[in-house]
């Protein structure tokens, strides 16, 4: 008896089916084989992968490096300065300001340019 395992994936590939072997069981040999020959070429065209087919060293894994967006204050915040200026009282200006002192500097930017 040939069990499958035991017979070259080159003798299958062509065809070659143990006597003893029902052909439910060389679909499925014949399938794996398909399947395995599908990700191989899938792997040789990925520049990624190919190095496991081809002998070549695994390439370099660089992290992706994502910019960080400038920080900007939330269209609310900006809505809220708008109300407090537009109010014309300068204390509860500089309450407000003093209340968000890392959105100020953005929020007096456009002030400050019509200004100078």
């Amino acid at each position: 008896m040939n069990a499958p395992w035991t017979m070259s994936s080159e003798a299958l590939l062509h065809g070659a089916m143990p006597v003893d072997m029902d052909l439910t069981e060389a679909f499925e040999i014949e399938i794996a084989l398909r399947t395995a020959e599908m990700v191989r070429a899938w792997e040789l065209s990925d520049p990624r992968d190919s190095w496991r087919h081809t002998g070549a060293p695994r390439p370099v894994a660089r992290p992706l490096v994502k910019q960080r967006a400038p920080y900007a204050p939330a269209p609310s915040t900006v809505a809220a300065f708008l109300y407090v200026a537009a109010l014309d009282d300068v204390a509860r200006l500089k309450t407000w300001l003093d209340d968000h002192r890392r959105d100020a500097p953005i929020l007096l930017e456009p002030l400050e340019s019509k200004l100078c």
